[in-house]
């Protein structure tokens, strides 16, 4: 073979490569990026469904520590909170959720609690339902804009109710 025609080939076959490589690295450049786009709508989309959820429940529970008469749009609404939980999130964040539900049903068919009886409850923790909640959302999820981690509130169980839809705000 020529040299010529050697060297022509060499440098086409080294053109084809480079280029190869070139549109590879910007193939899993750009899927690296819509990955982690992706991932970061996904924590997004779960972060607002806790907090939905965290803020729906607390209403209902308040409601059902002050009532009888279950207030159905608001139920209505947690449940359907609850479902797309166990659609979009691990099956401990979907029982947990349900857990709470039950507890909230449970809570108007109660009698309804006096200030003292609620404010025991402060004292003791029982009012918190939503402890164990904030356990099992990943951590991923539960980091808020100011990197603030759930976990036990600084005003101990007073503050139990609200410290997950504070975080979650």
């Amino acid at each position: 073979m020529n040299a010529s025609v050697l060297s022509a080939l060499a440098a086409l076959v080294g053109a084809g490569i480079g280029g190869l490589t070139s549109v590879l690295a910007s193939w899993l450049t750009q899927r690296t990026q819509v990955r982690a786009e992706w991932l970061a709508h996904d924590r997004i989309r779960r972060q607002d469904l806790y907090k939905g959820f965290v803020e729906e429940a607390t209403e209902c529970y308040i409601d059902a520590l002050q009532h009888n008469e279950p207030d159905l749009a608001a139920l209505g609404n947690l449940y359907a909170k609850i479902t797309r939980m166990r659609i979009q999130s691990s099956r401990e964040v979907a029982a947990e959720s349900d857990v709470i539900g039950r507890k909230i049903v449970d809570t108007y068919l109660a009698p309804d609690n006096t200030f003292i009886e609620i404010r025991e409850m402060l004292a003791d923790g029982s009012i918190d339902i939503l402890g164990k909640f904030g356990e099992f959302v990943p951590r991923g999820v539960r980091i808020a804009s100011r990197a603030t981690v759930l976990k036990e509130p600084r005003g101990g169980p007073i503050f139990g109710i609200m410290r997950l839809s504070h975080v979650l705000a």
